[in-house]
């Protein structure tokens, strides 16, 4: 059986999920989600969420949707405001 490839929202839902502590139910009911959604979610079954379930998940992780979005190897430039810019050597 061939090895299923997660989609980066899958890898990067469950990541910020477990740094946060969270288990897929309470992940699930901070964001008024069933369980069941987030499951699928993590597992690549559902990859492609509506725009609500996104933000729904980002306000309950307590992240941008970016950060969600986005492989953590990704370089943040969140960060990076116009008063920062140019003291920070990412920006």
């Amino acid at each position: 059986m061939a090895e299923r490839v997660l989609s980066p929202l899958a890898t990067r839902l469950k990541e910020l999920r477990q740094a946060a502590g969270m288990s897929q139910q309470t992940l699930a009911v901070a964001a008024g989600l069933s369980v069941s959604l987030v499951s699928q979610l993590e597992q690549g079954s559902r990859s492609d969420p509506r725009m609500s379930t996104t933000i729904a998940l980002a306000r309950a992780l307590g992240v941008t949707l970016d950060d969600l979005a986005h492989e953590a190897s990704r370089p943040n430039y969140s960060n990076c405001g116009s008063s920062r810019r140019g003291s920070d050597s990412r920006c």
